[in-house]
């Protein structure tokens, strides 16, 4: 609170939430799909960290450390869980549209740290083609020994 402020308020949200699943979990009408899977998920509620500022809390909640470097959570289950399919990723960052669309100050939030590269995030953009590398490459810039199924269309 601000000093002299006698009250914190809080504006209602403009969308109803009610209780799912034998958990009770309270879940957005926004959000259908969740709510009938509400008990076969994990929802955390609450989060807590010592950083001031939002930056080191950020990188808090996403590595486990306030410093930047370490993997993130889903690097790591990446890691542990692996892919359930051998042509895409394990774990995807959805990115947002609009003029602030690179991010490249908050990429270290979705990296794989210390675990090998191929645990890290890989970038979906909202709009156009979703992953920012083509996957179509040239004979000549292909290493040798790998193949590249999506080099040419069939």
């Amino acid at each position: 609170m601000t000093s002299g402020q006698s009250a914190f308020p809080v504006v209602k949200s403009m969308f109803k939430f009610a209780p799912h699943g034998k958990s009770g979990t309270y879940v957005s009408e926004l959000l259908p799909k969740i709510s009938e899977i509400v008990d076969d998920i994990c929802v955390v509620k609450t989060v807590n960290t010592e950083a001031i500022n939002h930056d080191p809390a950020i990188t808090f909640i996403q590595t486990g450390f306030q410093q930047p470097g370490r993997p993130c959570m889903g690097s790591w289950l990446s890691y542990g869980l692996g892919s359930e399919n051998k042509n895409l990723p394990a774990f995807i960052v959805m990115i947002s549209n609009g003029k602030e669309s690179d991010q490249p100050l908050y990429a270290r939030l979705w990296g794989s740290g210390f675990l090998p590269s191929e645990h890290q995030g890989v970038n979906f953009r909202g709009t156009g083609d979703p992953v920012l590398i083509s996957p179509i490459r040239l004979e000549s810039t292909q290493p040798r020994g790998v193949e590249c199924s999506m080099a040419s269309p069939s």
